[in-house]
């Protein structure tokens, strides 16, 4: 839902068939819930893992109780999400900011407002700095 389509198939195509994906859903291994995208807010992160859990007692009782938890997310929204290709991606806040990840000779960049901030050397590492840097700018919006 959050992470798209892509991903989604991407994590369904591990499978040899439907009967092993949905065995892989009832034992809470697909999706793979710790897999988001970094301006994803925490709080949403929370409502979807609440509502895949395996144990139907630990999820909601009702929509009503997930549609008020879903009125409370407000952080991260205003970020426009766009994959440009399999290795580049960008993160854009109105005409203001404007983060990069892309991968270049095996190493990731990570450019805010077109200064590099760092390299690393995953994607996964680069997700978790433009997840900080996100969190910056939403602590500065606040203010």
């Amino acid at each position: 839902m959050c992470n798209g389509n892509e991903e989604y198939n991407k994590q369904a195509r591990r499978y040899k068939d439907l009967n092993s994906l949905k065995l892989a859903c009832a034992k809470g291994k697909f999706p793979i819930r710790k897999k988001y995208l970094p301006h994803i807010p925490k709080s949403l992160i929370n409502i979807i893992e609440k509502c895949i859990k395996v144990n139907p007692q630990e999820r909601y009782d009702n929509v009503l109780e997930i549609m008020n938890e879903l009125s409370l997310v407000n952080n991260n929204l205003d970020w426009n999400y766009y994959k440009i290709s399999k290795n580049s991606f960008s993160w854009v806040l109105g005409d203001s900011v404007k983060l990069e990840l892309y991968k270049e000779n095996d190493v990731w960049n990570i450019i805010d407002n077109g200064k590099i901030n760092s390299f690393v050397d995953s994607k996964a590492k680069g997700y978790s700095v433009i997840r900080g840097i996100i969190k910056k700018y939403e602590k500065i919006a606040l203010l």
